[in-house]
């Protein structure tokens, strides 16, 4: 499954996938998404589940 798929899945159709990278201090695979008026929200992906990062 692709990051747009998963992005369509777990959050609809109104959030695009912008970008994934990871961050090495901590392990954490993380992605952005931009919901429809264009605001980007920060997410962690753990076991398969995007949580929204503070």
């Amino acid at each position: 499954m692709s990051y747009r798929e998963m992005i369509k899945e777990q959050l609809g159709n109104g959030y695009t996938f912008t970008k994934a990278y990871n961050a090495f201090e901590n392990g954490e695979l993380r992605i952005i998404a931009e919901d429809e008026s264009g605001w980007e929200h920060r997410y962690i992906l753990i076991d398969g589940q995007l949580t929204e990062k503070p």
